[in-house]
């Protein structure tokens, strides 16, 4: 008899989804105030839109280390550590006006959040889910999802 997934433990994956989605959020809400941010910092958009690409050179190299890191610690630590790294990153980014501090910030936390993807992969690749097609679907999902809640987050900012 075929047996069947246990909503429970599509639930307790949430943590993992939620990695995805921040790491989309981290990427996204930044593009659409990016005129905002230039006006405020005096820093030219062309310079500042650099930062997409020191964001996503960071997260290919996160992705590619992240696996270096599983031979020292648990992928929760992992996982914890990157959160509470990019934390105060995120703060510093928030209260920065340097385009070269913005560009080594956006690298790393690039670095740190493209670990964490790759950590959040691997849980949701070993859990008890049987069909692990539909739980990396749904994992997936929320990429798109942090893609479409990302300006209304930066709307709510601005106004701010």
């Amino acid at each position: 008899m075929l047996e069947k997934d246990r909503f429970i433990d599509y639930l307790a994956e949430v943590p993992n989804f939620l990695s995805v989605f921040i790491f989309s959020i981290f990427y996204n809400v930044a593009s659409l105030m990016l005129i905002e941010i230039s006006k405020s910092t005096g820093i030219a958009t062309t310079n500042l839109s650099l930062v997409f690409t020191f964001y996503t050179i960071g997260a290919v190299i996160g992705q590619l280390t992240s696996v270096i890191y599983n031979r020292k610690f648990k992928k929760i630590q992992i996982i914890l550590a990157g959160y509470v790294l990019t934390i105060p990153i995120a703060i510093t980014i928030s209260f920065n006006s340097n385009l070269i501090l913005f560009y080594i910030l956006y690298l790393i936390s690039g670095y740190l959040l493209g670990v964490v993807w790759i950590q959040a992969n691997q849980f949701v690749l070993e859990n008890k889910v049987k069909n692990k097609d539909r739980i990396v679907t749904i994992l997936l999902s929320f990429y798109p999802i942090g893609a479409l809640v990302s300006p209304f987050i930066s709307s709510t900012i601005i106004r701010m």
